[in-house]
């Protein structure tokens, strides 16, 4: 969301942004300083029963988004339409997580047009709503086999195919947020994507039959400085030759069991590449629990642990990086697309499984990790999923980082969309001028509205 907030700014848009206090102090500050904060009450997370500083989703205990979250998120309901009565602004972008912006924006006297920000891509959103509206999931002959795969209906070649066991919790048996989130939909005067056109542009039409959208992606081109404390790994790399070393990161909220860390070292010490590998903070790595007896000193110099944050966008731009072990949340993948890095590739739990499927089936720049859906299952709780064994984490590396025709045909894809990437974002390029269209309607709205948005 900041940095597509960035880029309505660096078009001359006079961009409010909506945070609390510590994220104002903290992430606003530093890496965002041309971004104006409007303050919202700091988040209630003891309130809610939540851990202290629990103020958002990597902070949780667990990658379940928990109703105590999601009823302290919507405390922010009421303040923020003051917010929006107080700096009355022409139009507001809001994260479709948030339903009760979308009522806000439609409450007001002449209603400002709402823009949903959607933080995954067009793909998974069409997979989301053939399983919602076709449900070829619920075909009798597949109810005693989470494994079978079978064909979604109604989406552009290649077929694409799924099973049971890759579906999330919440398409399958959707929540309330989910329904209030549909709900405020209706409402919105579009989506916006972090996406880009020659990425997955029949997706995109697709999608363009059904709801307006504006594609901006890879939002976080052109590149900003970021702090770097980790600036070691950067130093590292340095010294690795160009496309030696792996990338292994499972973002904010990828989260393993003891023995799946043990044989994700295992895997990678076998493979006998270079790697970078990130864990979570409050992991203690040193603990024969995380990692096996002498793994580090027989990894030696040869591997890099990263408790914590790590600077992944400068790690994967870095030449001596060739590939990345992920999560497939949408994100990490436009930033490894936008890099030109192939993947390795291993979902947990929200729509990753569809952005898997995205990457290696219709993209042609992933390799999967695990070898089958049988080695893997959609759930937000690491230790109801089945581990990948050590062997064939080694294996996915090797196929990632090796030769042969498939590896090769890989990294020149990705090299080819990285390079697609920075022209859908320069002038002139289809992020660019779907930007300019927005800021171009927008403007349009606003002089067609005379009167008072706001009573």
């Amino acid at each position: 969301m900041l940095d597509m907030a960035r880029l309505f700014a660096e078009r001359g848009v006079r961009v409010s942004v909506a945070v609390t206090p510590s994220t104002a102090a903290g992430l606003l500050a530093s890496s965002y300083p041309s971004l104006r904060p409007v303050l919202l009450p700091p988040f209630s997370s003891a309130t809610a029963g939540l851990p202290d500083g629990a103020e958002s989703t990597s902070a949780l205990p667990s990658a379940l988004i928990s109703p105590a979250f999601i009823a302290a998120c919507d405390e922010f309901s009421s303040p923020f339409l003051s917010l929006l009565r107080l700096h009355r602004p022409h139009a507001l972008v809001a994260d479709f997580h948030f339903p009760w912006a979308a009522h806000h924006a439609a409450s007001l006297s002449l209603p400002i047009p709402l823009l949903s920000f959607h933080g995954t891509s067009h793909f998974s959103t069409a997979v989301a709503a053939v399983l919602s509206h076709a449900k070829p999931h619920l075909d009798p002959a597949l109810v005693d086999d989470e494994d079978a795969s079978f064909l979604l209906p109604w989406l552009p070649d290649p077929p694409i195919r799924l099973t049971r066991a890759e579906i999330p919790g919440h398409v399958a048996n959707p929540t309330d947020l989910v329904r209030r989130m549909s709900e405020a939909h209706a409402l919105a005067h579009g989506m916006l994507m972090n996406s880009f056109r020659a990425f997955e542009a029949p997706y995109l039409d697709l999608m363009s039959r059904f709801v307006r959208s504006w594609t901006l992606g890879p939002v976080h081109l052109p590149l900003q400085p970021q702090p770097q404390p980790h600036s070691d790994v950067v130093s590292w790399l340095d010294a690795r030759p160009p496309g030696s070393a792996v990338y292994v990161c499972f973002g904010s909220l990828g989260r393993f069991t003891p023995a799946q860390l043990r044989a994700i070292a295992l895997g990678l010490e076998a493979a006998g590449r270079p790697f970078v590998w990130v864990v979570k903070k409050e992991l203690d790595v040193a603990s024969p629990e995380c990692l096996p007896a002498g793994f580090e000193g027989r990894v030696g110099e040869r591997g890099r642990i990263v408790n914590g944050w790590a600077p992944q966008r400068a790690i994967l731009r870095h030449a001596a990086v060739g590939g990345f072990v992920t999560h497939c949340g949408w994100n990490s993948l436009m930033e490894a697309v936008a890099a030109g890095k192939p993947l390795a590739t291993w979902p947990l739990h929200a729509e990753q499984f569809f952005n898997e499927r995205f990457v290696v089936d219709v993209a042609g720049v992933g390799v999967r990790v695990g070898g089958g859906a049988k080695k893997r299952a959609w759930s937000d709780d690491e230790a109801a999923r089945p581990d990948v064994p050590a062997e064939e984490v080694a294996a996915a590396v090797e196929a990632l980082m090796g030769g042969g025709d498939a590896a090769e045909a890989r990294r020149r894809r990705a090299a080819e969309l990285g390079q697609e990437a920075e022209r859908a974002v320069a002038e002139g390029g289809s992020s660019y001028d779907d930007l300019s269209r927005l800021i171009a309607e927008l403007v349009q709205i606003k002089s067609a509205q005379n009167g008072s948005y706001y009573p």
